[in-house]
């Protein structure tokens, strides 16, 4: 087992599948989430806004670019089946942990955010999963949430809230989309276990 599992990370851990735009993009998000992440836990938004609010346009364009990229030169790796989801989760996480201090709703945004997290990677155990819709849309709307709460004008606390429910309820939208997913997957897995033992016992 270890000599093929050596193979196969030999395969993957080439300079072809790591050097590739797509994947350099990727780090470069993940690089902007850690800059972000800094900037505001340690001096605050005040006069770095404009600062945080151009961090998270540039992560939202590397973000479109990669995948763009990937598909269009035929340049999906990996590698970058891995990082990319990592980036993107990285960034939606960090934008997330900027509202909590301010809006306690995002606390239940934070909780929905890390569930799916957690599908997505127990489904990642059992099978390479391509990137849903609906987890785009989750990008896209936190992405814009954040954008309007932070670089927007000074919103009531009800309006922000609004704002906030609606990344709760695309959360929770793709986490149930993710469920169905998992059983699926795991409900085939099992019927082919199943017909694999009856063919076993009829050679038999």
């Amino acid at each position: 087992v270890l000599p093929a599992r050596k193979e196969r990370l030999a395969e993957v851990l080439t300079r072809r599948e790591i050097c590739t735009v797509p994947n350099l993009l990727s780090t470069l998000r993940l690089c902007l989430a850690v800059v972000f992440f800094g900037i505001f836990e340690r001096y605050g938004v005040g006069e770095y806004r404009t600062v945080l609010v151009l961090l998270i346009l540039a992560a939202a364009a590397t973000d479109v670019l990669d995948g763009r990229i990937a598909r269009s030169f035929n340049s999906i790796s990996q590698v970058g089946r891995i990082l990319d989801p990592v980036a993107d989760k990285a960034m939606q996480g960090v934008m997330i942990a900027y509202l909590i201090p301010r809006y306690p709703l995002a606390k239940l945004v934070l909780i929905l955010f890390v569930t799916v997290a957690g599908w997505k990677v127990l489904m990642e155990t059992k099978e390479t999963i391509e990137a849903q819709w609906h987890g785009k849309l989750n990008t896209a709307v936190t992405y814009v949430v954040v954008l309007i709460l932070l670089a927007g004008p000074r919103l009531p606390y009800s309006t922000s809230n609004v704002l906030i429910g609606a990344c709760a309820v695309c959360m929770a939208m793709s986490l149930s989309m993710y469920a169905a997913q998992f059983r699926e997957m795991l409900e085939h897995q099992n019927g082919r276990y199943q017909r694999k033992m009856q063919g076993g016992f009829s050679g038999n």
